[in-house]
C-alpha cells in the first residue's frame, strides 16, 4: 500500500495587542477657548434658586457681624457686594511676606469693558489683590429640600499678569466652587463639597486663532442637600503675587436636579503583549459621568508600579478633565525584557459619586523572539 507524507508548518509567534500608538514626543497645550457653547447645570429645568444670580443691580458694603479685624471702622468699605452674596476671605499672617495672602477688594465689573468682564447682562462680581495673594470668594445659603440633589453653576475667569495689558496673562489663577449640604457659612468647614480647580483667561487674537473676547469658563457641581439650606460658595486663589490677580464671576444657578451623578471607566483592563523592541503606546479610557456634566476627575498612578506610565492630560503628577476629556495613559515598551509588568491608576470624580473612585489596570507582557517549529503531521 503506498503511504503518503504531508508535513506540516507550525508557525508559533508572539501577537502584539494594537492597542494605539503614541505619537512622538508631548502634545501640544490644546488652545484657548471662549466657551460660549458650554452651558452650566446643562439640560436641567426648573427655577433658579439664588438670588441675584446674575449680580445686577446696586452695590453695597459688607458689614461683618460682630466685627472683622480687617475693617477696623466696622464697615467692608473695600468689599462691594452685589444683593444677596456675602464675601470671605483668609486674613494675612503676618509671619508671611505682605505680599502673600491678603484681603482682596470686592467691586462690580462693568459691561462695556475691553475686554468684556461680564458673561452676560450689566455687571459681575469682581474681586481683586493689586500686587498680592489671595484666597478668598463669596457665598449664598439657600432654603432646599433634604435629601434631594442640585446643581450649583457659575461662569468665571480671571486676569493675571505682572503688566498692565488687559488682554495678556502670564501667571495663574486658580477658581473652584463648593457647596455645603449642611447650609453652614464657615468657608473652611470640611462639610464642604469641592469641585476641580480650573483656569480660565482673556487671550488676545491672532491671524491663526480668533479666541474672541469672551474666555468665561463653565463651573458646575452636584450635591445632595443634607438640611432645609444648602450654601453654594465661589473660590479663588492666585499663585503669583503679580501685579494684577482679579476674578471675575457671572451668571449663577442652582437647580433641583433628577438623580444623584455617577461615573463610568470605558476600559478597567488593558494588557499589551509583544516580543522584545522599541514602541510608544497610548491607552485611551473614556470618563463619563450619568446626569452630570459638571463634575471633574482626577487620575494618579499607584505606588509600587513595575511598568513605568505617565498621564494625560496633565496636572501635576497626574492627570485630571472633565466628562468630555478622555485619560491617556501612556507608556513606552524599550527597555523591558522578558517578563510582566504592571501599573494601576486610580481615577477618583470631583465631588465624589457613585461609581469613584475606580482603577484601570495596565500591564505589558514581553515574550522571547519569534520561534519556529516544524511538526511532522503522518497520514495514511
Amino acid at each position: 500500500m503506498k503511504r503518503h507524507y504531508f508535513i506540516l508548518l507550525v508557525i508559533v509567534m508572539t501577537t502584539t495587542a494594537a492597542v494605539g500608538v503614541m505619537a512622538q514626543g508631548e502634545p501640544d497645550f490644546p488652545a484657548p477657548q471662549d466657551h460660549v457653547e458650554d452651558q452650566v447645570c446643562a439640560g436641567l429645568q426648573g427655577a433658579n434658586l439664588l438670588q441675584n444670580p446674575s449680580f445686577e443691580g446696586d452695590y453695597s458694603p459688607y458689614i461683618p457681624p460682630g466685627g472683622h479685624p480687617d475693617c477696623p471702622t466696622g464697615t467692608c468699605n473695600t468689599a462691594q457686594m452685589a444683593d444677596g452674596w456675602t464675601p470671605y476671605w483668609r486674613s494675612h499672617d503676618p509671619s508671611d511676606p505682605p505680599e502673600i495672602i491678603r484681603m482682596p477688594e470686592y467691586k462690580p465689573a462693568e459691561a462695556g469693558q475691553a475686554p468684556p468682564r461680564t458673561h452676560d447682562g450689566e455687571r459681575a462680581q469682581q474681586l481683586f489683590t493689586f500686587s498680592s495673594t489671595h484666597e478668598a470668594g463669596f457665598y449664598q445659603q439657600v432654603s432646599v429640600t433634604p435629601g434631594n440633589y442640585y446643581c450649583f453653576g457659575i461662569w468665571g475667569h480671571s486676569w493675571s499678569t505682572q503688566i498692565d495689558d488687559p488682554f495678556f496673562n502670564d501667571s495663574e489663577i486658580e477658581q473652584n466652587i463648593g457647596i455645603d449640604p449642611t447650609g453652614g457659612t464657615d468657608w473652611e468647614s470640611d462639610a464642604i463639597v469641592w469641585g476641580g480647580p480650573k483656569q480660565y483667561y482673556i487671550y488676545p487674537a491672532t491671524e491663526e486663532n480668533d479666541f474672541g473676547e469672551n474666555a468665561f469658563g463653565p463651573f458646575t457641581l452636584v450635591v445632595q442637600a443634607q438640611s432645609s439650606q444648602m450654601t453654594v460658595y465661589t473660590w479663588s486663589r492666585p499663585l503669583w503675587p503679580v501685579k494684577h490677580n482679579d476674578v471675575y464671576w457671572d451668571q449663577a444657578v442652582l437647580l433641583e436636579a433628577p438623580e444623584p451623578p455617577d461615573m463610568t471607566l470605558s476600559r478597567h483592563g488593558i494588557a499589551v503583549v509583544r516580543q522584545p523592541g522599541s514602541a510608544l503606546y497610548n491607552l485611551l479610557v473614556d470618563v463619563s459621568f450619568v446626569q452630570d456634566p459638571g463634575v471633574t476627575w482626577s487620575a494618579t498612578v499607584n505606588p509600587g508600579n513595575t511598568l513605568d506610565v505617565t498621564l494625560w492630560p496633565m496636572v501635576g503628577s497626574g492627570a485630571a478633565g472633565t466628562g468630555d476629556d478622555d485619560l491617556s495613559i501612556r507608556f513606552a515598551s524599550d527597555g523591558y525584557g522578558p517578563g510582566s509588568y504592571n501599573a494601576t491608576v486610580t481615577v477618583e470624580s470631583h465631588p465624589e459619586v457613585a461609581g469613584s473612585p475606580d482603577t484601570v489596570n495596565v500591564s505589558l507582557h514581553v515574550f522571547e523572539e519569534i520561534h519556529t517549529n516544524y511538526v511532522p503531521l503522518f497520514r495514511r
